[in-house]
């Protein structure tokens, strides 16, 4: 797949991630449009607008990956 070059607005950024920050912004954009009655989305289409705006934040947000492959532990054992 050939890369595709996109503007850089916050740094190093690929392709999924320009799409990312898009919907990040226009999801939100949406819920206030249809609160405030400009626009109308049906129960479905709002309820996968929250599973989507979820999910990308889930993916974006997470904890990094440990340098050597182990589990990162959640809380440091308690000293003896």
């Amino acid at each position: 797949m050939k890369n595709i070059k996109v503007p850089r607005f916050f740094g190093r950024q690929n392709f999924n991630d320009t799409v990312a920050l898009f919907l990040l912004v226009v999801i939100p954009a949406m819920w206030i449009l249809d609160a405030r009655g400009w626009v109308t989305l049906n129960r479905e289409v709002a309820g996968s607008l929250i599973v989507t705006w979820t999910i990308i934040i889930q993916y974006y947000f997470r904890r990094a990956p440990p340098e050597n492959g182990a589990p990162k532990p959640l809380a440091e054992p308690p000293k003896p």
